[in-house]
């Protein structure tokens, strides 16, 4: 009997589990197949983000909090406004509130198109009375737009960082509070309140909730909207990345960094997740690898140049953190086959990490250290090698102006080498150095960037036009917490002047910067305010030549899809996106090459 009963019980759950996921499986073909899913993001609709009123709204990204019958509940990523509750301090409920008037009338209009709006779904909201203080929530409403309550704000984050939300430029000169960047945003759940005043509930800069709430007619409180979306309805995808170039294969290991545009396809160079190996691939047109030559001895190859025989130099640099760019490294200039193959190494100056090519040899950039360690005395130098890798001069620069200087980026433009730098200055922070020089390593002039206590180098690009675009980003310390970070891409006229700055709103930085026939193209590695990586959390943006932001469809590389580690440009002039595709949780999974369509 005891037996019978045993197998009695086995029979039900395998039917109940029949029944589960029969269920299940009918619940997810009702869902969009192409829609995020849960906890990643994506671009819907259009709001002012970066108030520079002159370039237009920016594209608002949101986040999927709840994904179930065809429906998404979805909030924006950013504070995006500053407004009261209630533009009078007096009783209210959610339902009178002039700020659901808003929602749903000026922004619903104001950020999305008339086909849009066919996506935002109108539902019942719950606007329950608060017992425990005897308020009264009002009564239930018909919303398009709506802000989450108590509730949904504690069980639909996993904790006070996760709620937290980074503040507009926009918002924060329409008055909105910030803490360390992220804003203090409004619930629609009502506080305490009395005959003579009320408040609504918040979510405060660092997360947490206070359900006590606010004066609803604070204007230092910002909005995050949310919505529901019609799963069936043409709503972009945060995974709108290109298909990738690049077959699954076991010798692609980690991510792509570089690529070099042939006639007939690519040559890629890639590194280990950590840096500590390298690759250089070729690959054909059709995407399929002809070979890929690996560095043994724990190499990472950069800088890589196609000779008229049809073989490739390149550098391979030797540093445990050679990305960081800490400790000592040695490099040394790499010749290699049309077939792949290693066909001699000259070693190259301690700290050499910039090749450049000329028509009958090479430039290498790097600095000298007297004794290793040694700062104060450190030289930038500039050399000039024949073909084969044989010096034939170098140059070294005034100590004074450049001690210790790290070369991170440079670029070739008629008889000019512009080059990007970053130094320890007399205070003891870090700084950038943009310089322009002559064939010959002598600098032409030098403008120092300062947008913070440090400052670190990101991108550097040159227009067919002359025009020098740089990126980079401040960092001002701060005793209990990461302190705070600015972004900066900033256009130089061929005389060094200053023509325009580019602001990054949100602590954001700019890594890679590409000139394209459409203008230039700004990537980041995504960077959270302790300027540690977060994994596909990248971004894109489009400058024009004067600075201002272009409308050009970009796709969301965020949501834990793309790890970007560089942009290139195609053989056909259609720029790439470089990296990894990423794995949960926070893995990567498969090198990366795509065209920006």
């Amino acid at each position: 009997m005891h037996y019978k009963r045993i197998a009695i019980l086995l029979a039900a759950i395998l039917v109940f589990l029949i029944i589960f996921t029969s269920f299940s499986e009918n619940l997810v073909q009702e869902m969009s197949p192409g829609f995020p899913a849960v906890g990643e993001t994506f671009v819907f609709g259009r709001y002012e983000q970066d108030n520079d009123l002159s370039n237009g709204p920016e594209p608002v990204s949101w986040r999927v909090l709840r994904a179930e019958g065809g429906q998404a509940l979805i909030i924006s990523e950013h504070c995006l406004d500053a407004r009261p509750y209630n533009t009078k301090s007096e009783a209210v409920t959610w339902e009178t509130s002039t700020l659901r008037a808003w929602l749903n009338g000026e922004f619903l209009e104001t950020a999305f198109t008339p086909e849009e709006q066919k996506a935002v779904l109108t539902v019942s909201v719950n606007n329950r009375n608060d017992l425990s203080r005897e308020t009264d929530g009002g009564r239930d409403t018909n919303d398009r737009v709506f802000l989450l309550s108590v509730g949904e704000a504690d069980g639909l984050f996993s904790g006070d960082d996760d709620r937290r939300a980074p503040v507009t430029s926009f918002a924060l000169a329409r008055g909105a509070y910030d803490d360390d960047s992220c804003g203090f945003w409004w619930l629609r759940t009502i506080g305490e309140s009395s005959p003579s005043y009320a408040q609504a509930a918040a979510v405060e800069g660092d997360g947490n909730i206070t359900d006590l709430g606010v004066d609803v007619e604070s204007n230092g409180f910002a909005v995050r909207p949310a919505m529901y979306i019609d799963l069936a309805a043409q709503v972009p995808s945060s995974s709108a990345l290109t298909q990738n170039l690049l077959p699954e294969d076991p010798r692609l290991k980690g991510l792509v960094t570089e690529a070099l545009p042939l006639e007939d396809g690519l040559l890629l160079l890639g590194e280990s997740e950590y840096a500590d190996s390298g690759w250089m691939a070729r690959v054909g047109e059709d995407g399929g690898v002809r070979w890929v030559l690996e560095e043994k001895d724990g190499g990472v190859f950069g800088s890589a140049h196609a000779l008229p025989d049809g073989s490739f130099a390149s550098l391979i640099v030797h540093e445990p953190n050679y990305r960081e760019g800490t400790g000592e490294y040695s490099a040394a200039l790499a010749s290699v086959t049309s077939q792949g193959k290693l066909a001699r190494t000259r070693k190259q100056s301690t700290h050499t990490r910039v090749l450049i090519a000329l028509e009958k040899g090479w430039l290498v950039l790097g600095t000298y250290y007297p004794q290793q360690g040694d700062t104060a005395g450190a030289q930038v130098t500039v050399a000039r090698l024949d073909l084969k890798g044989e010096k034939k001069w170098s140059t070294r620069l005034p100590t004074n102006t450049y001690a210790g200087m790290e070369f991170r980026r440079a670029a070739l433009a008629g008889d000019s080498l512009y080059a990007v730098g970053e130094s320890l200055v007399e205070d003891g922070n870090h700084a950038v150095f943009l310089m322009r020089l002559d064939l010959r390593g002598n600098a032409r002039w030098t403008r120092e960037i300062r947008l913070g206590e440090d400052t670190y180098a990101g991108g550097l690009a040159i227009t067919p036009q002359g025009l020098v675009v740089l990126s980079a980003t401040g960092w001002d310390h701060e005793e209990d917490g990461p302190g705070m970070r600015r972004g900066m891409v900033l256009g130089y006229s061929a005389q060094g002047d200053v023509l325009w700055e580019h602001p990054l709103i949100d602590s954001r930085s700019a890594d890679y910067l590409l000139s394209t026939s459409q203008g230039i193209l700004v990537g980041s590695r995504g960077l959270d305010l302790e300027n540690c990586p977060l994994l596909g959390e990248g971004w894109l943006l489009l400058l024009d030549g004067d600075g201002h932001s272009v409308e050009a469809g970009l796709p969301n590389i965020g949501g834990g899809k793309l790890e970007l580690m560089g942009l290139g440009m195609g053989s056909d002039g259609v720029p790439l996106l470089l990296g990894a595709t990423i794995s949960w949780p926070q893995a990567v999974d498969t090198a990366y090459a795509a065209h920006l369509d």
